[in-house]
């Protein structure tokens, strides 16, 4: 996953395995913080193929095109870690 914010700062994050053998155990080995009380905007696009990208715990899903741009609005209203991953 490549990440842009709105001041032009790119994060890039690549998968990492816990445990090599247990492909259930993926993080990235980059983060990235959404502010709290803020209106935030998802863009999503793809290069390959159609990733279907969601934060589980904020109820969010959207599908990662490619050649398509798709957006969300978000509002993070309390502090956490929140894990992100592609569902499809």
């Amino acid at each position: 996953w490549n990440y842009e914010y709105f001041n032009k700062k790119t994060i890039n994050a690549y998968l990492t395995f816990k445990n090599k053998f247990d492909m259930n155990l993926m993080e990235t080995d980059n983060s990235i913080s959404i502010p709290l009380n803020t209106q935030t905007m998802l863009i999503v696009s793809s290069m390959d193929v159609i990733h279907s990208w969601t934060i589980p715990e904020m109820n969010i899903k959207m599908d990662a095109v490619p050649n398509q741009i798709n957006n969300m609005l978000v509002k993070v209203k309390k502090p956490g870690i929140l894990y992100g991953q592609c569902s499809e």
